[in-house]
């Protein structure tokens, strides 16, 4: 839930961009336990990453999706034109592409 919702206040569509870096984030930081992920997504709302995510390429993106301030979360036009979504879309159109071809094959 992203702080605009826990404090009670008015919020808009950035509430969405706050949970997709949630989701993001937890798609790219493997947990080895169940206390680890809470410990980690806890320190994550007062914006504490771990630091080998800190030099990741991503970081950039995700910290600003999980900016406190709404106004401050980038619009979805943004975060698909950057460099690692569009990077892992083009993988993922290959891959499918490579998928159908080979049961046309068959």
């Amino acid at each position: 839930m992203s702080p605009e919702q826990l404090e009670r206040k008015a919020y808009d569509h950035k509430v969405d961009i706050y949970s997709l870096g949630l989701i993001l984030f937890e798609l790219m930081v493997p947990f080895s336990t169940q206390m680890e992920r809470v410990q980690t997504l806890s320190a994550l709302r007062k914006l504490k990453f771990p630091s080998h995510f800190i030099r990741s390429g991503e970081y950039e993106l995700v910290l600003r999706m999980l900016s406190h301030k709404p106004s401050q979360r980038p619009e979805t036009s943004e975060i698909i034109s950057n460099d690692f979504i569009r990077e892992a879309s083009d993988a993922n159109n290959v891959v499918a592409a490579a998928s159908a071809d080979s049961v046309f094959q068959k």
